[in-house]
Parts: structure tokens; sequence; C-alpha cells
């Protein structure tokens, strides 16, 4: 009996996840990347297509490196679900950025028909350092279990379905590539032989050119021309 109640329990939690879409980016110095979250559900429940969603809390925490890693900048580059039309919490400090909205007068997310999941919002990174790897994790922002983020429709609280699942299935890595530094730009060496090359060749049209001229005028009398 214990053992089939702890495979239960596994598989219920196993469940409903957040999933990021994509679940990576590689991006440039100076670029943003699009972080969205949704909740979704898996396997044989149908918790979300049934009961839907009235109330979510996401907090996104990243860490990485070398030097500054990816990063949400302002409370603004946080984009919620606008069907939860009730901001309970949106902010960034330090490495986290947090989420929290529920719906007030608007009715119960559902998720899109024929679809599995309901998107809880976006978040809009910019690039850390050049060659820095981020992994970004989605969590409970509140993990004192009388604290409910995660309740459906019906009043089922669903914060211990998503949250107990393993940290590489809730995460998202953002690679900023390296510097390219003189990337595209001729060796000086390189660059001075062809500058040569150039002005040489343009040289010796301008030389032929004139001569010809020469020969038209009468200047200067044509080569002789040469049998085998």
């Amino acid at each position: 009996m214990t053992v089939l109640a702890s495979m239960e329990t596994r598989i219920a939690r196993g469940e409903l996840i957040f999933e990021f879409t994509p679940s990576n980016a590689v991006i440039n110095v100076g670029d943003t990347v699009t972080v969205a979250v949704e909740l979704v559900q898996t396997g044989p429940t149908t918790l979300l297509t049934d009961e839907g969603l009235d109330s979510l809390g996401v907090v996104l925490t990243w860490t990485g490196g070398p030097g500054t890693p990816s990063f949400v900048g302002a409370a603004g580059d946080i984009l919620p679900n606008s069907a939860f039309d009730f901001e309970i919490e949106r902010d960034v400090v330090g490495n986290s950025a947090r989420l929290s909205v529920a719906v007030l007068f608007n009715s119960t997310v559902f998720p899109a028909i024929g679809s599995d999941r309901i998107p809880l919002g976006q978040f809009i990174f910019q690039a850390g350092a050049a060659g820095s790897l981020t992994t970004i994790v989605a969590s409970d922002p509140n993990p004192d279990p009388t604290f409910d983020d995660l309740v459906s429709g019906a009043g089922t609280v669903l914060d211990s379905l998503v949250f107990n699942r393993p940290v590489s299935e809730r995460s998202f890595t953002i690679t900023v590539n390296p510097a390219n530094g003189d990337a595209g730009i001729s060796e000086p060496g390189t660059l001075a032989l062809s500058l040569t090359i150039v002005i040489g060749g343009a040289a010796i049209i301008a030389q032929r050119t004139a001569q010809r001229r020469r020969i038209i005028e009468g200047v200067e009398p044509a080569a002789p021309m040469t049998t085998a």
C-alpha cells in the first residue's frame, strides 16, 4: 500500500509542469530575448481544461557567468497574461523576477480550445556579458505552504503539483555569443598586400591606355607584328 501511494503521488506531481517556449536561446551582446512561461497539463490529468485557473504566481531566478548573466531589467519587462486582470505582485529584486496575478472581474482562465496549456506571462531578458551562459529556473514565489499561488477555478490548490518538479524540467538557458572583435576585418599584412595589387594593377592599366592613345595620335609608332 505504501508503495502504491508513493507512486500515485509521484504521478500526480508530474501532471502539471511549467514550460518555457522555447527552452533555450542563443543571442548576441545588446540583444534581448522574450522568455514565455506556460502552465501545462500532461498525462491523464484534465485539471486545467476542467477547472481553469483563477490565480497564478511564479518567480524566475537566474544565475550564470562568466561576467554579468542575462537579466530582467525592470518590472516593465514582465508581461502577464492579460486575461488575469488583478495584479498582486510584479517586480524585479536582485537576480529574480516575480509575477503574481489573479482574476477579479474577468472569468476563470482556461486553455484555448484544443490546447493543454495556459500562458502565464512573458519575461524580457537583456543579454549579459559576451560568452556568458545563464540558467533561469521557475520556482514558487511564496514557498510558505499556507500561501496558495496557483489556484484553479474550482478552488483546487496546484502549488505542490508544479513546484516539486526537478529543476531540469523547469529551466531555460540563454547563451550570449562571444564578442567577434575584429572578425571580418583583414589582417594588416593582407590588407596592405591587397592594396598594393590594386594600385599596381591600376597603374599598369593607366600606362597601357596612355601608350595606346599616343599610337593612335601618331606620337609613338606601333610595335611591329611578329610571326612565328
